[in-house]
């Protein structure tokens, strides 16, 4: 297949259908989990789904001859942080319901970012970005009170256990993803 194609739906339905014994049993486990809210079962669905599907894209696009290093090294550093989130999210409930909520955190960052560059160009702060971010900046602290930073992975590999391999992998991880001299020579 083109490397630079989309996946059509008809291939992600074969890579769910091929997948449908372990992604029902998936469900079976979560439908059991003790915790009933809501913010947990669309975490750990929508983890699973996007762990499937990008391993899926992965799968269809990646073709050992045309894609560069960098670029696998990229797919397999995301599949070791979805693995992270993903453990995270299961050792507990509270975890799932953070996690569903960081992307008031991503927006924030985002948003912060953008103002702040604009004026460091000397332009004033765009009043419907500032809007947006005044809103989130009230979920914030309806939802996430206290809170003025995103997850990390980093901070929670220690607690699942997934220290040591955080440690020696993600440098690797690290050094090929982004523009060293190694990976911009690699041939």
């Amino acid at each position: 297949p083109d490397p630079f194609s989309v996946p059509t739906m008809e291939n992600l339905h074969a890579l769910l259908e091929q997948h449908r014994d372990a992604l029902q049993a998936l469900q079976r486990d979560i439908d059991a989990a003790q915790t009933k809210t809501p913010e947990f079962r669309m975490t750990l669905r929508w983890l699973v789904l996007s762990t499937v599907l990008y391993v899926g894209c992965m799968s269809d696009w990646f073709d050992g001859e045309k894609w560069p290093m960098q670029f696998c090294a990229w797919a397999s550093r995301n599949l070791f942080e979805l693995e992270i989130w993903t453990q995270y999210v299961l050792r507990k409930r509270e975890g799932a319901e953070r996690f569903a909520k960081d992307w008031i955190m991503d927006g924030i960052g985002i948003l912060e970012a953008f103002q702040g560059w604009s004026e460091s160009r000397g332009r004033p702060r765009d009043p419907g970005v500032q809007k947006e971010l005044i809103k989130l900046c009230s979920m914030r602290d309806a939802q996430l009170p206290g809170c003025s930073r995103f997850l990390d992975a980093r901070q929670y590999v220690a607690e699942l256990g997934m220290e040591e391999d955080y440690k020696h992998i993600n440098p690797i991880f690290s050094k090929l993803v982004h523009p060293t001299s190694w990976s911009v020579y690699w041939k």
